[in-house]
């Protein structure tokens, strides 16, 4: 980190969105009924159902998402040369085609770990309802960049083709807090899917 001097090179990226505030409901993103097999929002069965409803649309984007990612970030270098193996895609520069980034897919957050967040205070428990509305990073990926020059290319390309970064955490900044050292930049992202849905929102008789 100092020795590449990645504070200066990399800690301006995302200023605009740097811990902005998101939640599902917000416009353009995961509509959410109004009533879910009767119950209101206030009600503690409805974040049950709401919950299994974020699971099964974040199960349905998975591989959309992914598949744009891998899109947007070929145009970087050359798409003949991108191996795919297991859960990570590895994409190479033109020319001598030397390994430019990684893209690794992660498992959809699980029904259970928003179930712990509901009760705890560092994260869901004291939100307003419904409180599962605030995952929104639900369908995931990493993506590691071999060069740090390469980085805002990256977040650019993510941000024109795949959707545009509505929160950001920066790890690179001067004043971030690390865990043992780990630094890197986390995005949310409005992925725009092109698909659409049919909610009914009347409470059933």
């Amino acid at each position: 980190y100092k020795e590449e001097g990645l504070r200066a090179r990399l800690g301006a990226l995302g200023e605009a969105t740097l811990g902005a505030k998101v939640v599902l409901d917000d416009d353009g993103l995961l509509p959410i009924p109004t009533f879910i097999k009767g119950a209101p929002p206030s009600d503690t069965m409805y974040e049950t159902y709401l919950l299994r409803l974020i699971v099964m649309a974040s199960v349905a984007l998975d591989n959309l998402f992914v598949c744009e990612l891998r899109a947007a970030l070929e145009a970087l270098g050359d798409p003949t040369k991108t191996v795919v193996a297991d859960r990570g895609v590895r994409i190479y520069g033109r020319g001598e085609g030397a390994l430019l980034l990684t893209i690794t897919r992660a498992p959809v957050k699980s029904r259970a770990r928003m179930l712990n967040k509901l009760e705890s205070a560092d994260d869901h428990r004291d939100e307003p309802v419904p409180r599962p509305k605030c995952n929104v990073d639900t369908v995931r990926a990493g993506i590691v960049v071999e060069d740090a020059g390469m980085m805002a290319a990256v977040l650019e390309a993510i941000g024109a083709h795949v959707g545009r970064f509505l929160r950001s955490k920066n790890a690179f900044r001067e004043d971030a807090q690390v865990s043992y050292g780990y630094r890197a930049f986390l995005g949310n992202l409005q992925l725009e899917s092109g698909l659409s849905c049919r909610i009914v929102t009347s409470p059933s008789l």
